[in-house]
């Protein structure tokens, strides 16, 4: 198949919505002449896409830079533990 898309900042962007099937395929680009600076071989300049257990470190630090000083690490706690927080906050919400 083949389908109309504009490189943006990394990014193709499909002219028509499109659903794929898979996440992860080959494709054979067609680029100008003209938009291409270097064409080294040999060289892999390419960035791959951060590995989703990246992506999430990078995001919880993004949000602990957020959130400064009110951010801290809850220490752990068992389901039980967690479910007996939880009531005594209701109860202290709604006084019961």
């Amino acid at each position: 198949m083949q389908i109309k898309a504009t490189y943006n900042r990394g990014c193709l962007e499909f002219s028509v919505p499109i659903r794929l099937s898979r996440e992860e395929f080959t494709v054979l680009v067609d680029l100008p002449d003209d938009v291409v600076l270097s064409t080294e071989a040999g060289s892999k300049q390419e960035k791959s896409a951060p590995s989703s257990e990246e992506a999430g470190s990078k995001l919880l630090a993004k949000f602990r830079r957020i959130l400064g000083s009110m951010h801290r690490q809850r220490p752990s706690a068992s389901v039980g533990e967690d479910n007996d927080a939880y009531a005594e906050a209701l109860g202290e919400k709604y006084g019961q």
